[in-house]
């Protein structure tokens, strides 16, 4: 009798041993925690990844551990909890066994709203997913690839190609999230931080990437998107909520064609500290509202900036809303050498209730702590459509100067150039003198090479803008050029103008200046100060610079400056800089003081022909020379370099100096 129950034991025992073996593939038995290499599927350790992570849940790790995955089709859905003996050293990593997305395929069907995901990690630290194909299968209505729950941290999602649904049907907006590639919930404890998900490929579904946090509980800190391309997401690509110093840099995001609603290119909502949002490319084409970047609440610190910026952002105009950047509320957001282009959509019905937006929008409706300093340097913005103004602000951010804008090119094809408040600006020139901004900004066409390839060909923007130290690259990660660089998210090829340095010498008493260059050292502190002590007061039409008590109501040496300066000595003002080359000077009807931006002497008559009959009188600012053609007087002779003339005129004109 004892020797029948051996004999049965030790068939139950071999035949367990035997399951257990074809469970593993190779037979081969693991009884304690897992450390090395193991591989998955035909003729590995594990026949499937589920296999692999029931011995992960049951034995924990030791060290680190690596499932190389042969290459196959996996029909399973995973879902991977707290592993034992998880840590910073002893971290998980699946990834395809050579290294090709397209020859491991993990895909799934989920069937209920509650187990929507192909891979769930809900509350599991330092795990790798690498170079395989993860997808949601065609045909079901659910169709998240992979959910985060609980408290995840250090997750990485490497050189992937992830598959979401393919919607090209109408998208109930209620049901976004369920159709999100990768999603984390919004809930009480649920936080994913110090993520890297970097150079995967997104295909379709509603939102490429969704991070949400819960409203007035813990922030997501510090995850990190990069090199990624999107192509054919419904609604938005990158989505970050209540997040602490997030990175989302070098991602090329291109919109469904299908889409007949809204859709985003990258939308961070609620966070702390200096984001990041760099070398980004953005291709949206909704008939209806089309939003590239958008920041709202988003609070950093003078000390560490926010930095948006070498970011190239190409819309379509739609019939109700654009924003190329929209920055909604927040604090010290730099917004630095971005290109934003709106493409014309011939026979765009324009909604009259349209929303109010611009290419780039900033609003603030209160006082909020920490509100302002966002900065706009060195961008390119452009429409080629008919409609939406290239700046778009609300009343309060004027009045609270919580925006400062320079160095930028402007080119607008629409009516409307600025919309501060409830004001339409028609110009450039409009919106510098109403709100003193972009002084030393141009309007200037800057001939994009082509749709995919932002570089600039005006010979105009070479060496335009000053280097910003944040953007010491471009948007190709080619080095800027650190005595001058090109706005926008592209240098260009063009050399930088040579710096040359114009004399200008003054009595002492009253005289005029201008220059023919446009200064290397627009502050007027630095413009001036080789004139420092000599120098009582310099004022324009509009403005006056009194440094014995620091007074500036001028800013920057505006371009086409033209000054009427005391000095108590005789002296001599260096000006070094490069050749303006914008020499079109508009003169408003009226009294107009009006630069020489010519480096040879000029003659009146070339610039105001006697038959055009425009011209009142030019009077010199501190001498008793005039021009005055009704009566054939002109103890002026000629326009001399470094000097400005009053000028009345009787109707609005624009006159060339020439070369």
């Amino acid at each position: 009798m004892k020797t029948k129950v051996l004999i049965l034991l030790c068939a139950l025992f071999l035949m367990a041993a035997g399951l257990q073996a074809q469970a593993m593939g190779q037979g081969k038995v693991i009884t304690s925690a897992l450390a090395g290499t193991y591989t998955i599927g035909t003729g590995g350790d594990y026949d499937s990844f589920n296999a692999a992570i029931a011995d992960l849940k049951n034995l924990g790790i030791s060290a680190t551990v690596t499932f190389l995955v042969n290459p196959g089709i996996y029909t399973e859905q995973l879902c991977l909890t707290e592993i034992n003996g998880i840590s910073e050293q002893n971290t998980i990593t699946f990834q395809s066994v050579g290294g090709i997305p397209e020859e491991v395929v993990l895909q799934y069907s989920p069937q209920t709203l509650a187990t929507n995901w192909v891979v769930h990690l809900q509350g599991i630290d330092y795990i790798t997913f690498q170079g395989m194909t993860i997808q949601n299968s065609e045909g079901s209505e659910y169709g998240k690839v992979i959910a985060l729950s609980g408290i995840n941290n250090h997750i990485s999602i490497l050189d992937n190609i992830l598959n979401g649904i393919y919607i090209d049907f109408p998208m109930n907006m209620n049901k976004l999230n369920d159709y999100s590639i990768i999603f984390s919930k919004r809930g009480t404890g649920d936080l994913c931080n110090y993520a890297l998900i970097q150079n995967n490929v997104f295909n379709n579904g509603s939102t490429g990437i969704t991070l949400e946090g819960e409203y007035g509980g813990a922030m997501h800190i510090e995850n990190q998107i990069i090199g990624n391309t999107m192509t054919g997401f419904y609604y938005t690509g990158i989505y970050l909520n209540r997040q602490d110093a997030p990175l989302v840099n070098q991602n090329v995001l291109t919109g469904s064609e299908l889409v007949v609603n809204e859709i985003e290119g990258i939308k961070i909502e609620r966070g702390i500290n200096g984001l990041e949002i760099q070398q980004n490319q953005i291709f949206l084409q909704s008939p209806s509202q089309n939003y590239g970047i958008q920041v709202w609440y988003f609070y950093s610190d003078a000390s560490d900036p926010g930095l948006i910026a070498n970011n190239y952002i190409c819309l379509t105009e739609s019939s109700w809303a654009v924003k190329g950047i929209g920055i909604m509320q927040g604090g010290s957001q730099y917004l630095y050498h971005n290109t934003i282009r709106i493409l014309e959509v011939p026979g765009t019905v324009f909604n009259p209730a349209k929303g109010w937006e611009g290419c780039l929008y900033v609003e603030f409706w209160d006082t909020q702590a920490g509100n302002g300093n966002i900065r706009a340097f060195n961008n390119i913005i452009t429409n080629e459509g008919q409609q939406y103004p290239l700046i778009a602000t609300s009343i309060e951010t004027i009045q609270n100067a919580y925006l400062i804008s320079d160095y930028n090119c402007f080119f607008t094809q629409a009516a409307v150039f600025a919309e501060p408040g409830n004001s339409q600006l028609a110009s450039l020139e409009a919106w510098v003198s109403q709100v003193g901004m972009d002084v030393n900004s141009i309007a200037a066409d800057p001939a994009y090479v082509s749709l995919t390839d932002p570089t600039p060909e005006n010979a105009l923007l070479g060496g335009f803008a000053p280097l910003l130290p944040l953007v010491p690259d471009d948007l190709y990660k080619q080095p800027r050029k650190p005595e001058g660089t090109a706005p926008g998210a592209v240098e260009t090829d063009f050399g930088t103008q040579q710096q040359i340095t114009q004399n200008v010498a003054f009595a002492a008493g009253w005289s005029s200046l201008s220059s023919y260059l446009v200064p290397s050292m627009p502050a007027l502190e630095d413009a001036f100060a080789p004139i420092a002590d000599e120098l009582i007061i310099a004022q324009t039409m509009s403005g006056f610079y009194y440094p014995a008590e620091n007074i500036n109501t001028i800013g920057s040496w505006p371009q086409h400056a033209a000054f009427i300066i005391k000095t108590g000595e005789p002296c001599t003002l260096p000006i070094t800089g490069t050749i303006e080359e914008n020499r079109s000077l508009a003169l408003a009807t009226g009294w107009n003081l009006m630069p020489v931006l010519s480096q040879d002497p000029t003659a009146i008559e070339e610039l105001f022909p006697p038959e055009k009959g425009a011209l009142i009188i030019i009077k010199e600012v501190a001498g008793t020379g005039i021009y005055w053609p009704a009566h054939e007087i002109n103890t002026i002779g000629i326009l001399q370099p470094g000097k400005a003339y009053l000028v009345k005129v009787a109707e609005d004109i624009t006159v060339e100096f020439p070369e």
